[in-house]
């Protein structure tokens, strides 16, 4: 008899550690879950902060809304020139304007 108390009690106890399993996975996915979450978020905050460090983006040049538009759409997959500028920034195709006029 007491064998067989021994293995209800073993029995139950394997029960509560696979519930307790089952929920840690649980908590796993929904960890992961946010943690995916907040690397999206992450990655839009610093390309925020990107596209704010551009020149383009406080300009007052009649073409700086052009490129805003340009910027806000293509996220950062817009081509820079050496100084970090986009290269439809009036400040990089002035100077590569005058060159070719040259």
């Amino acid at each position: 008899m007491a064998h067989d108390h021994n293995l209800a009690e073993l029995l139950a106890r394997r029960e509560a550690v696979e519930r307790e399993l089952a929920a840690a996975e649980l908590a796993q996915a929904r960890l992961k879950r946010d943690l995916v979450a907040l690397d999206a978020e992450i990655a839009a905050a610093r390309e925020e902060s990107d596209r704010d460090s551009l020149p383009c983006w406080h300009c007052q040049h009649p073409s700086a809304a052009d490129v805003r538009h340009y910027l806000g759409n293509n996220s950062g997959s817009y081509q820079r020139s050496p100084s970090g500028s986009p290269i439809l920034c009036c400040r990089v195709s002035a100077p590569v304007a005058a060159f070719a006029l040259q």
